[in-house]
């Protein structure tokens, strides 16, 4: 097993597999177009995947800007990465998926697959990718499939690794992303009855953690959130 720190070729060739080089005009340029599955087009993205403040409706980028604005920027993900995973066991496919992952997410840091992964807990881990499907708090068909090919890679190749604890931190505050709000639960259940609302960037402290479900103290009694709209603080 190398417990290897940087994205193979097959990684690459994932992350370009579900960016997609896409808008491309008849002069063999590309447009930047609004994101598929948000209310107001946030992010605009152009090439494979490439997003930020230099990027907007009209922007129009040649096939070597695409390329290597990715090669720029996959850098940045990949050490992202390595820092979030730290020591731990890693095999070059679990780590290909995991970078994949993050670049279209940017979750890696606060997401529970990684403390998942960093505990040994791959089987774990790899269920947790089928959670992060949503935009807008709706399902896509091609997140859907994205995390289906990302957990299949990770799941793959697993290295030899003790599985520890998640022990939870007495100052784990998480922060709402949840556009519309999220609804607090008097279990751990979307089906169980409802306590209130947070509105979106509220901050909630974890005093329990089950890797779907997060336990909080909402207005004097204890509830539970979906972890998936939740980020660190």
């Amino acid at each position: 097993m190398t417990d290897a720190r940087s994205l193979s070729p097959a990684g690459a060739a994932l992350i370009h597999k579900w960016e997609g080089c896409g808008k491309k005009r008849a002069d063999g340029r590309f447009d930047a177009y609004p994101d598929p599955g948000s209310k107001d087009g946030k992010p605009w993205t152009i090439g494979w995947g490439s997003t930020g403040p230099d990027i907007a409706r009209g922007t129009i980028w040649t096939q070597a800007q695409c390329d290597a604005r990715f090669d720029r920027d996959i850098a940045r993900f990949v050490n992202e990465v390595a820092k979030a995973i730290g020591s731990a066991p890693t095999t070059q496919a679990q780590f290909d998926a995991l970078v994949s992952f993050h670049y279209n997410t940017g979750a890696i840091a606060s997401a529970t697959l990684t403390r998942m992964h960093v505990a040994g807990r791959f089987e774990d881990a790899a269920d947790q990718f089928a959670r992060w499907i949503y935009n807008d708090g709706k399902p896509l068909e091609g997140l859907k499939s994205r995390r289906a090919d990302e957990a299949a890679l990770y799941a793959s190749t697993v290295p030899v690794a003790a599985k520890q604890p998640m022990p939870i931190a007495r100052a784990d505050v998480r922060v709402v992303n949840a556009r519309s709000g999220l609804n607090v639960r008097s279990r751990a259940s979307a089906s169980s009855d409802k306590l209130g609302l947070l509105a979106r960037g509220a901050p909630v402290t974890v005093l329990q953690d089950t890797g779907e479900w997060v336990r909080i103290m909402y207005q004097g009694r204890q509830g539970w959130v979906n972890d998936q709209y939740l980020t660190a603080a």
